[in-house]
């Protein structure tokens, strides 16, 4: 029978001069290239269609990662590109009759970093590139490799807040919005649908923490936020996997979701944004 090609993601590595490099420990996720199609609708129902500048992203959900490659995701310094940012290769499908792409020209297009409340809750990532290029190429030439990282799970993990209310759970993200660099200079044959590149339009970090006690009201209602400092530290053992993100200047944000049933275990939600300056280098990552 024919083989059916899913477009799930099978493997993802960095890439650099055809040589693969670990990203993570385990990872999977989602590819998807948006045609951007240009359509004119004309009377008596004739359509005319034309494939425009392609929009290519990749979200991996993954553990075990470097510390220097999640501070991609958290640049320090105002900036409208990410340098030196890695190509990715990915493998799609069964890895035989599937497909694999080396995805080039990319930035960060968002990040999570994820540890939930149960005993079993180990640190996740979820990495979003968005890319210029994809080049595609035969699925068996590049085969994907990983880290052998532990990762980080629950008793790996100390949040230091302000107060101590003893974090439950978080989420870390930066919400990144990428544009198209798509200027009208001249394109050579099968490379009219490919922009020059990506820039970082906006960047928005926050902290979404849920915990056990009862944030300082006193804080939430003051006339001047004080700024707070935050700090996450992963630590399972090994210097080398060890990943810090520190956070100096965060205020509270949002509604307190505080919770009011009695007989179980109740949580506290609170948010964290920056308080007052630039969001880059809110949260440094070491």
């Amino acid at each position: 029978m024919s083989y059916m090609l899913t477009g799930e993601v099978t493997g993802v590595s960095k890439i650099a001069t055809g040589t693969p490099a670990a990203l993570a420990a385990s990872a999977k996720g989602r590819f998807s290239i948006d045609p951007n199609n240009a359509e004119f609708d004309g009377m008596g129902g004739q359509i005319q269609g034309k494939g425009g500048s392609l929009g290519i992203r990749i979200d991996v959900d993954c553990v075990g990662v470097d510390a220097a490659d999640i501070a991609l995701w958290w640049p320090e310094t105002p900036c409208v590109q990410v340098a030196a940012f890695p190509d990715i290769v990915a493998t799609l499908d069964d890895g035989t009759n599937g497909a694999q792409y080396v995805l080039s020209a990319g930035q960060p297009a968002g990040f999570k970093a994820s540890l939930g409340p149960g005993p079993d809750a180990q640190l996740i990532y979820t990495l979003g590139i968005g890319f210029a290029l994809a080049t595609p190429q035969a699925a068996a030439v590049d085969a994907a490799v990983y880290t052998t990282y532990l990762g980080h799970s629950r008793g790996d993990v100390v949040v230091a807040m302000p107060g101590d209310e003893g974090a439950l759970s978080f989420d870390l993200e930066a919400a990144i919005e990428l544009e198209m660099h798509d200027p009208l200079n001249a394109r050579g044959a099968a490379a009219k649908r490919f922009p020059e590149g990506l820039y970082i339009k906006s960047f928005k970090p926050q902290l979404s923490v849920v915990t056990s006690q009862l944030f300082t009201i006193a804080e939430l209602m003051a006339d001047v936020y004080t700024g707070n400092a935050i700090t996450i530290t992963c630590t399972n053992g090994t210097a080398a996997e060890n990943v810090t993100f520190t956070i100096a200047d965060a205020a509270p944000s949002g509604a307190l979701d505080s919770a009011m049933e009695s007989g179980t275990a109740m949580g506290f939600g609170q948010m964290w944004k920056p308080k007052t300056g630039n969001r880059f280098g809110w949260c440094k990552v070491t």
